[in-house]
């Protein structure tokens, strides 16, 4: 059979292997390709150029914006120092397997966490959180009870979960792992915080961005969506949120580089927004349950043949950061932050 137009959604994907065996099984007169985010981390992107043809137009993000097509995102990439108690034994690995655990899974990122989904909380927003990290989704599910949706959850939960997010006012946080990357709507998201992510995936960047996106009842303020990424200082998680930024960035967004939040500068304020794993030993026990969950990890991998899922490094660019100062949205209070304008 000959079709007269095969359509292909999220044809960024398919140069890989095995998609690309489906354009040579279906015979049509004419191909046409959509995507919001044109962007893979290797060369095969270049491969639509006589998989389907050349690109035929483009519409930059923030035009649509302009338009109300799409909500108007404020952009954080917020800084933490390790934890101490985490300092040393990151130190000690040699193996970015593991130091991405500890980076992943640094107490300041969830410190940070709680402010953030206080913070937005007590302002009525509905907010996701994402994380690369199942351990530290599960830590954190278990000690702010909040869901968390990933790949061992069954569809009919899933759904469930979803629904109540949607419909009912006080079901304010939602976590999810990469699962939640594409093929998920909720539009009445309107935060989105990341807490850890797969390497330098810029398409990934794009396509969480794209969670908080729908447009918005309030369109009449500067900011009504929220995108904060949580990153370890001193890590090559700083090398991987750099390479992320750039399709973002080539789409006109910058990034406003938090230093402290206000919870650091401000404790008599806002110490109450962050609670849970304060005190040393509660630290202590996190450490230890994070280093066995290292070892059991080794164990498994010489039992089988460990695999990277085709990942890879990628190359940082050029460091293009302002000082500047910041005001938490929709609050006149200011905070240091360094601002990307690139």
């Amino acid at each position: 059979m000959e079709w007269g137009l095969v359509i292909y959604d999220e044809v960024q994907k398919l140069p890989s292997r095995e998609n690309r065996k489906t354009i040579f099984s279906l015979k049509s007169h004419c191909e046409l390709g959509l995507t919001a985010t044109l962007v893979k981390e290797d060369d095969t992107i270049e491969d639509l150029n006589y998989l389907i043809g050349p690109k035929l137009y483009e519409e930059n993000w923030l035009d649509l914006v302009n338009l109300g097509f799409l909500a108007r995102a404020q952009c954080f990439e917020v800084r933490l120092q390790m934890h101490p108690k985490f300092q040393k034994p990151y130190e000690q690995v040699r193996d970015r397997k593991k130091e991405r655990k500890f980076y992943f899974r640094n107490p300041e990122k969830f410190y940070a966490l709680q402010f953030l989904i206080e913070f937005h909380k007590r302002r009525g927003d509905k907010i996701i959180v994402f994380t690369e990290d199942i351990f530290s989704g599960e830590e954190y599910r278990k000690h702010l009870d909040i869901p968390f949706i990933y790949g061992k959850v069954p569809p009919d939960e899933r759904t469930k979960i979803l629904k109540s997010f949607a419909k009912k006012p006080e079901f304010h946080t939602l976590m999810l792992s990469r699962v939640g990357n594409e093929a998920i709507d909720l539009p009445a998201a309107n935060v989105l915080i990341q807490i850890s992510f797969m390497f330098g995936s810029r398409m990934e960047e794009a396509q969480r961005m794209g969670r908080i996106l729908r447009p918005k009842e309030n369109m009449k303020g500067r900011f009504n969506a929220f995108f904060y990424t949580l990153v370890t200082l001193g890590t090559e998680e700083m090398e991987d949120v750099e390479q992320r930024q750039r399709f973002l960035i080539d789409q006109g967004y910058s990034y406003q580089i938090v230093a402290k939040l206000p919870y650091m500068t401000q404790p008599e304020k806002f110490g109450d927004y962050v609670r849970k794993m304060k005190r040393p030993e509660e630290v202590n026990d996190y450490l230890e349950r994070v280093m066995r969950d290292i070892e059991l990890s080794n164990r498994e991998r010489r039992r089988e043949v460990d695999d990277d899922s085709g990942f890879s490094d990628f190359d940082d660019g050029p460091d293009n950061t302002t000082m500047a100062t910041m005001a938490m949205p929709h609050t006149g209070d200011r905070y240091t932050y360094f601002e990307d304008r690139s």
